[in-house]
């Protein structure tokens, strides 16, 4: 076996074991004629399917919070282009020579290796390039957790849904987050000193009390229960109290038949009180549903700058800060640049690891304040 061959072998069989542990299929395909080396298979449901191209390297490709790999630029093309199946990229850091690449003992079998994961959707071709490098943030580990995470984000991508129909494709667990990372996007928004100070611990009382889901579970969070969350704390800043907050949710729920009235519903916060628009009129959401008549809309504060689906009244976006949008259908709901699917982690990664601001907006086709409201963004996310 050549070492090329084998360290292809190697990478599958840390795939596969990654893939069994979250209860994942992996099929390989005979003839790879679009830089699919694999296809993970989920084993219920719609059964969704991601595709994958690996690549394995022993070299150092940290710098900083990301990883530089480049690749073929046919490989980059058929990445990024848009596909009925999500397509990402798994880069398989292996050891060298000089060390082990699975060991056993008593206590069990060690495969030593790191599996990272990105997505390339949506990127701007490169004509004149032969090959390009592409960013993978640290954070992008795959593991089970992350896995099964992207299983049910795709899960809406069924061929028979229409992909323009936001409704239908939108994931059940459209854009997925930690307790404590949605507690940084929360806090790492402008003005957010302003608003009711939030914690992990805050966030997970708030879900335990049944304000965010109905369920009080604490895994997953998605993106209808982010967004929950910001409006949950923008009431309690305009003096809402938190049992007024699960009234005017149970209401809510139970007046306009959704499941997550805090993310669908236009919301003010005013004299202690919950306000919604319902019918045309001012309602009090905490009250029962009285009328307010003493208060004028313009006089209350709005516990939201979202936009939503005019159909199904979802929350289609958040732009926590200006330029910087999550989108529960692109990019899994990480934040990107407004108007593209540029993770704003993969700019601020290269910048990191040492490229001009000019540089990476030419790489990425984007203007020198794109890059620089990456870097904000993401040092407010690191301080946060």
């Amino acid at each position: 076996m050549t070492p090329n061959l084998q360290m292809e072998q190697r990478s599958l069989a840390v795939i596969s074991a990654v893939a069994a542990d979250a209860g994942v299929s992996v099929v390989i395909p005979r003839i790879d004629d679009q830089s699919v080396d694999g296809v993970l298979i989920g084993r219920s449901g719609l059964r969704p399917q991601i595709e994958f191209q690996v690549k394995a390297t022993v070299r150092d490709i940290q710098r900083g919070d990301s990883l530089r790999f480049p690749i073929a630029v046919r490989d980059y093309d058929q990445l990024r282009m848009q596909s009925w199946a999500p397509r990402i990229l798994l880069v398989v850091l292996m050891p060298d020579k000089s060390e082990p690449w699975l060991s056993q003992t008593d206590d069990g079998l060690c495969l030593h290796s790191r599996v990272y994961w990105v997505s390339l959707a949506g990127l701007p071709s490169e004509p004149n390039a032969a090959t390009v490098t592409v960013s993978i943030p640290t954070a992008n580990v795959f593991d089970r957790v992350q896995l099964e995470a992207m299983m049910n984000r795709a899960e809406a991508g069924s061929a028979t849904e229409p992909v323009s129909n936001e409704a239908k494709y939108r994931s059940k667990l459209g854009g997925i987050y930690g307790v404590a990372e949605a507690a940084r996007y929360l806090k790492a928004a402008p003005h957010a000193e302003t608003l009711y100070p939030v914690t992990s611990r805050t966030l997970r009382g708030w879900i335990r009390q049944r304000c965010v889901k109905a369920d009080g579970e604490e895994f997953p969070v998605d993106f209808d229960d982010l967004i929950a969350m910001r409006v949950i704390a923008a009431l309690r800043s305009a003096g809402v109290s938190r049992s007024v907050v699960n009234d005017s949710e149970l209401v809510m729920r139970e007046e306009t038949g959704q499941r997550r009235p805090m993310a669908t519903e236009t919301l003010w916060g005013g004299q202690g009180q919950a306000f919604s628009e319902w019918r045309k009129c001012l309602i009090g959401a905490g009250r029962r549903g009285q009328a307010a008549l003493d208060l004028v809309q313009e006089y209350l504060i709005p516990a939201h700058d979202l936009v939503f689906d005019e159909s199904s009244g979802q929350t289609v976006s958040w732009e926590p800060q200006p330029g910087i949008v999550l989108n529960p259908l692109i990019q899994f709901g990480a934040p990107c640049i407004k108007t593209t699917r540029i993770p704003t982690s993969s700019i601020s990664g290269m910048i990191a690891a040492g490229d001009s601001v000019e540089l990476t907006a030419s790489a990425y086709r984007i203007s020198p304040e794109d890059v620089q409201a990456c870097c904000d963004w993401e040092s407010r996310l690191e301080s946060a």
